[in-house]
């Protein structure tokens, strides 16, 4: 699993690579593919939900951007811990432009100047945006966190079965076009093909969801945890 970690991280340094080298086309993908980052990190500063068509949304796309453009490997940090402090600064000049309150951040935040160093807290930096990205798409489907800790099977065995019908889905490419289309498990489809009884994958929808979700998106810690059986979904951020 670490592998599959590492070719998502090297591709999207690939990527970024190509954008900031002109390529139109990999500047597009590139924050096509990063969308829910953009929402989770602008959910951070302004501390509630916010949606494509909200104003902060439009400001972190183009701090992200941005981002793009003045990102510096050589300093050490993450693109993506570099990408959510531009977006961090952008909403909040947005804020204070507006003549509005500008939402406190749950975290201490690099002051300006900063030469955004790598460091152990940047990794869990990573985590933390990792997660709200997760928290973001869940509330596509009508799921919260808390939802998913009370009804994540207790027993490995539930688990590990409950895993095994989420990795069907998110590898059947018509299964995976109709849970993505219709944000719901296509229980008929997926009944023709395996069996299983509807109470299971009932039972057990949310945790499902909230599977297919990992192995369908840009969730590579998450998706590692989850591949261990002895453990639930969300990894502690410590």
């Amino acid at each position: 699993m670490p592998q599959a970690e590492d070719a998502v991280t090297n591709n999207e340094a690939a990527v970024l690579e190509r954008a900031r080298a002109g390529d139109a086309g990999a500047r597009e993908e590139l924050i096509r593919e990063s969308r829910h980052f953009i929402l989770a990190a602008a959910y951070r500063q302004v501390k509630r939900t916010v949606g494509p068509s909200d104003d902060e949304f439009s400001v972190a796309l183009l701090a992200f951007n941005e981002a793009i453009d003045k990102y510096d490997s050589a300093r050490g940090a993450s693109f993506r811990t570099f990408a959510a402090e531009v977006i961090r600064r952008r909403l909040i000049d947005h804020y204070r432009g507006a003549g509005r309150p500008v939402p406190e951040v749950p975290w201490s935040a690099l002051p300006e100047g900063t030469d955004f160093p790598g460091t152990d807290e940047d990794d869990g930096r990573n985590y933390r945006y990792e997660i709200e990205a997760f928290v973001q798409r869940l509330s596509d489907f009508g799921i919260t966190l808390e939802d998913l800790i009370r009804v994540t099977p207790k027993h490995r065995d539930t688990r590990e079965i409950a895993f095994s019908i989420a990795a069907r889905i998110a590898a059947d490419p018509d299964l995976r076009r109709q849970f993505l289309e219709k944000k719901a498990i296509p229980l008929k489809t997926l009944l023709s093909q395996i069996i299983f009884s509807p109470k299971t994958v009932q039972r057990h929808r949310k945790y499902i969801v909230a599977a297919c979700i990992v192995l369908t998106g840009d969730f590579p810690r998450i998706r590692e945890y989850l591949a261990r059986p002895e453990k639930g979904m969300v990894p502690d951020e410590s």
